[in-house]
């Protein structure tokens, strides 16, 4: 039995409502993504993140946009705007099937190369201040670490900051060179601050200071960037994935609901016109 009219705009209303809610949350996330997270591409050597990001924005504009005139079409009846906003909601669902799959392939292609990308960024960039390739890369280095609670590339790489222009441009004349950077340091929420900068970045009796003993430096980060960012990005991308696939498959329903809706108004046409051609025929006793 096909859905009365009533029934199916009362539905679409429903569905545009949630959409628009939709719509902006994707819009807000896209936009705290562009603005807080996508500094990670410039250590993973991979710009797909960033333009993720990007295309979330413009997706939750696209979203709020299509409601709009949906809201609009519902209110008119008109058979055009109608299907306007459907070929926009099939266009939509294209669209986010096919950023499902990119997502998902993306998550592969990443990893083969992620590693190498970091070690170059970091013993290649980091410390250097004459390019913004550089600037960028470690301020996106300070920061990864920061966030993500993690030092170097590896687990248990502080050596590899031995490389780095930060470590070689610094005077040891007066005081041992402290052998990795703040942003290693165990940092402290409640207070603000880092808990024991001396004992991260110059105890002698362990890590970094001195690798082969057993005592634990429990002011450093000993987990490795690389695990730490890539568990960061493909939490990322398992979400962009799942989002994708569930507005896909509920824009299913929405697609359903205005093609009867559709079908309602067409009939609603083809009645104006015939009756509007019996309106212009000649009487027959005139």
């Amino acid at each position: 039995m096909a859905l009365s009219k009533s029934v199916c705009k009362l539905c679409l209303f429903i569905f545009n409502a949630v959409f628009i809610v939709a719509g902006v949350a994707i819009f807000a996330v896209g936009v705290w993504t562009a603005a807080d997270k996508v500094y990670i591409s410039d250590i993973v050597g991979n710009n797909s993140f960033e333009a993720a990001a990007y295309l979330v924005i413009i997706a939750g504009i696209i979203i709020i946009g299509v409601c709009i005139l949906g809201f609009i079409s519902l209110a008119k009846e008109r058979k055009i705007l109608v299907i306007v906003y459907f070929a926009f909601w099939i266009l939509i669902f294209i669209f986010l099937m096919v950023g499902g799959i990119l997502a998902v392939v993306f998550r592969a292609e990443l990893e083969s190369g992620m590693k190498d990308a970091m070690k170059r960024t970091l013993t290649d960039l980091y410390g250097h201040t004459s390019t913004a390739e550089q600037r960028d890369a470690t301020t996106a280095w300070n920061r990864v670490q920061h966030d993500l609670r993690c030092c170097a590339v590896d687990n248990d790489d502080w050596g590899t900051y031995k490389f780095t222009q930060w470590y070689l441009s610094q005077d040891d004349r007066i005081r041992q060179k402290p052998f990795v950077p703040s942003s290693c340091c165990v940092y402290d929420e409640r207070s603000g601050s880092i808990n024991d900068q001396d004992k991260c970045q110059y105890w002698q009796l362990g890590p970094p200071g001195n690798s082969f003993t057993q005592f634990k430096n429990t002011a450093l980060y000993y987990q490795g960037c690389y695990v730490a960012a890539k568990n960061f990005i493909m939490d990322s991308s398992e979400a962009i994935v799942a989002v994708g696939f569930a507005f896909g498959l509920t824009l299913i329903f929405g697609m359903v609901f205005t093609v009867f809706f559709l079908r309602h108004i067409g009939n609603i046409d083809d009645e104006e016109i015939r009756r509007r051609q019996r309106s212009k025929t000649p009487n027959d006793g005139l």
